[in-house]
């Protein structure tokens, strides 16, 4: 028996389909392998209805209608309606029906939403782009199921979902943001578009629609497919931030750091990311420098501390904002250009300047004081 999910095109008309058919049965005679034409369905495009009504009664071969699943997934030559994203959001159902008799710790449950939910949905993303209603309902499934334990009962979540999206040095639990991981996975498409020009798909594509056009420039004929029309769109994101156009003009593609781009886990701007590593490693705190987001985020939780460290770093956290503000404004308007030390040097004098009474305090205070004082 063939596998089930084989294919197998021709032309429209009779003969087409009886040559092929003849060829099959030379195939299946010599190799023993046979089609369940029980299961077997003709699909048809621009075919007149007496001709079809023909070609079935000829071969014995039902008629099937898109969509129609292959490897797993709908094919349809138009945009996938809710409905048919039913099997998927099933999949997660059946999966979490399946463990809500364990009872199982919140660690536990945060590790199956992590690997065991997420892989469910891998497959899918790679292919399509997910739309917001089936990434809710997904996120929904994924988050009534950690702090529940089950799908039906609802509750406020005591942490927001983003939070828990969030890498561990964020305060996060490191759970995958399905939306941002289908970008990612689609970008892979558009890159293969981009680099990979004799895989068979493109090839296809070069041929109808791109036709030695600049990609990046070119605009796309309006009887594309929608999944064509969701990877063309992808080109936004590669051309509105740095860090993305980075890595995908990096020579080898990467959903797992396109992922960490567009989560923000690559600071963007590396001269900023010293400037403000200066001013840490003089208050003693060791740690790695995030996004602008998530220090924002790491500054929050620090305003809840009334520790002097914390008032330092707060004032700090500002000063650097104003300094590298400051500096870009000198940069493009007057031609005056300071380093990342200069700048560092800058904001730990203006925030020592705040805290002069400080000068007799000894530990990290008192290091940062005197640091100030060494630098002027």
């Amino acid at each position: 028996m063939f596998a089930d999910d084989l294919l197998l095109f021709a032309r429209g008309d009779l003969v087409s389909l009886q040559l092929l058919f003849k060829a099959f049965n030379e195939f299946s005679k010599a190799s023993g392998l046979e089609a369940n034409m029980e299961k077997t369905e003709i699909y048809f495009s621009g075919v007149p209805l007496w001709e079809q009504d023909a070609i079935m009664a000829s071969l014995g071969i039902s008629k099937g209608s898109l969509p129609f699943r292959y490897l797993g997934v709908p094919l349809s030559s138009s945009k996938l309606t809710i409905s048919q994203w039913k099997p998927l959001i099933d999949k997660f159902h059946a999966r979490v029906s399946s463990w809500v008799a364990k009872k199982l710790s919140y660690a536990c449950r945060i590790q199956l939403v992590k690997v065991i939910l997420f892989s469910l949905q891998t497959y899918w993303s790679q292919i399509f782009m997910l739309p917001k209603k089936v990434v809710r309902e997904l996120e929904r499934i994924c988050r009534t199921y950690l702090w529940t334990g089950d799908t039906k009962t609802s509750r406020k979540a005591p942490i927001a979902w983003d939070s828990i999206c969030r890498p561990r040095v964020a305060g996060g639990k490191n759970v995958k943001n399905f939306h941002l991981w289908n970008k990612a996975a689609i970008l892979k498409l558009l890159w293969v578009l981009a680099f990979k020009p004799d895989a068979l798909w493109v090839k296809w594509v070069n041929a109808y629609y791109i036709k030695g056009k600049d990609l990046f420039t070119m605009a796309l004929p309006v009887s594309a497919s929608w999944i064509l029309k969701k990877i063309w769109g992808s080109r936004e994101t590669v051309e509105n931030d740095s860090v993305c156009k980075h890595i995908f003009f990096s020579g080898q593609y990467s959903i797992r750091k396109m992922y960490q781009g567009l989560l923000g886990q690559f600071p963007k701007c590396s001269f900023s990311k010293q400037v403000w590593q200066k001013f840490l490693q003089g208050l003693h705190i060791s740690r790695a420098v995030q996004n602008f987001d998530q220090e924002v985020q790491f500054a929050i939780r620090m305003s809840k501390n009334t520790t002097v460290v914390s008032k330092l770093f707060l004032a700090g956290f500002a000063e650097t904002v104003y300094g590298l503000w400051l500096q870009r404004n000198q940069r493009v308007f007057a031609g005056h250009i300071q380093t990342a030390e200069q700048i560092s040097r800058d904001v730990i004098f203006r925030v020592a300047c705040s805290f002069e009474f400080l000068l007799l305090v000894s530990g990290p205070v008192g290091d940062l004081v005197y640091w100030c004082c060494l630098y002027s």
